[in-house]
């Protein structure tokens, strides 16, 4: 999918740049996702471009702005991120998978043209991968995906881990019962996952169940730690998936959710490294 350009002025019309033109793919509508929810603007209805040639699904949308100059450049970076983000995740989650092999060598323009996108977010998106350690590339010759490295997994784990005891520190005395809910659903899909040896779902329900501790201590900077060095470690966590391991987490999961129901901080942070350190242990 092509990103959609937008610009200050429409360029068939000469009225002031309050009014932006916004060409989508033809299977989408206006979409709110492009919209900023800050407050900053208020939407017009939107009506069909009458000087395009083709009208199928050029729009007008008109926005009541207070600060009109900031308006355009905080559009205009909303969609320029919202591309980026999406071509990082998308070769993100392909490293981590294996679906992108250690070793392979990344095509920018080829990755480009599967996702849809132009070259810009797939270079943006590899830059910040190569600094996330899941690829390398060396100039004016290659970019491939790293090789899995035990050390830089441990490495990567005991940050992690420091940061879940954190969550649980922070959190566990203010739980509400609807996360109490979302921790024991994750761990029954987990153990679903686990039993079937489904690593997705597997890695997914983990991801959810520890992910409700991280919401809730509302530490932005603790969340995008975690973000940041979890995808090292699952890799590894890939490569070494056994059904036993799944069980073992299972029944610490448990032992969690049942120290979080009590209020328990020093239990469920103690069962929060222990759960994290064995990662550490696997890539020793």
């Amino acid at each position: 999918m092509s990103p959609a350009p937008l610009t200050a002025r429409c360029p068939h019309s000469a009225k002031p740049p309050v009014r932006l033109r916004v060409e989508l793919p033809s299977d989408i509508s206006v979409p709110d996702a492009l919209l900023p929810s800050d407050g900053e603007f208020r939407r017009g209805a939107p009506r069909r471009c009458r000087h395009a040639a083709d009208r199928s699904n050029i729009w007008h949308l008109t926005f009541q702005c207070r600060r009109a100059a900031r308006g355009r450049v905080t559009l205009e970076r909303v969609e320029r991120r919202l591309l980026r983000e999406t071509a990082y995740e998308s070769i993100r989650d392909a490293v981590v998978k294996g679906d992108l092999a250690p070793g392979a060598v990344v095509n920018s323009a080829e990755i480009a043209d599967r996702l849809g996108l132009s070259r810009a977010p797939v270079r943006d998106a590899l830059t910040r991968l190569a600094g996330e350690g899941l690829v390398e590339t060396k100039p004016q010759s290659y970019t491939r995906v790293t090789e899995v490295q035990p050390d830089e997994v441990r490495d990567a784990a005991a940050v992690v881990r420091a940061m879940h005891e954190l969550a649980a520190s922070l959190t566990v005395p203010h739980l509400k019962p609807a996360d109490l809910t979302a921790m024991r659903d994750a761990n029954f899909r987990f153990k679903k996952a686990g039993r079937k040896g489904d690593i997705d779902a597997a890695m997914a329900a983990d991801d959810d169940l520890h992910g409700v501790l991280v919401r809730a201590s509302g530490n932005r900077a603790l969340a995008a730690t975690i973000e940041r060095y979890t995808p090292l470690i699952r890799r590894l966590e890939r490569l070494q998936f056994a059904q036993n391991q799944a069980r073992r987490s299972a029944e610490r999961h448990d032992d969690l959710i049942a120290a979080c129901v009590a209020g328990d901080v020093p239990e469920a942070t103690r069962l929060t490294s222990l759960i994290w350190r064995s990662l550490e242990e696997r890539s020793a």
